[in-house]
């Protein structure tokens, strides 16, 4: 029955059309849904905009309220492996670089150690 009423809507005349129609308002429907999508987050930002310019207090506490729910949340050793990972290691820095070099002629009191 819905196939029949979509084929006389818009004006199929064969069979092998409809599943190219029917997708065809799919990509439709979901370039709407995004559309929408991208205007609600839009006037949220608006809102959020003009509410912080007015009311700085109410915003912040409208915004506090939100609760980030945590489901699998890492280990204390997972974390500390991560930061060892990035900070623990001794950086070397290539002494022949130009910009190191022009930095301590401009600072000659630093000796050759540039402070970065």
């Amino acid at each position: 029955m819905k196939r029949k009423r979509v084929l006389k809507n818009y004006k199929i005349e064969k069979e092998e059309n409809f599943d190219q129609v029917t997708e065809e308002l799919k990509q439709k429907v979901s370039s709407n849904m995004q559309r929408i999508s991208r205007y609600g987050k839009r006037q949220n930002c608006y809102y959020q905009n003009k509410m912080f310019t007015t009311e700085c207090k109410k915003l912040y506490n409208l915004l506090r309220q939100k609760n980030i729910n945590v489901k699998n949340a890492p280990t204390k050793e997972k974390i500390e492996n991560f930061r060892n990972a990035i900070f623990g290691k001794e950086i070397q820095h290539n002494e022949e670089a130009y910009c190191i070099k022009n930095m301590c002629q401009q600072n000659p009191s630093n000796g050759n150690e540039p402070n970065i």
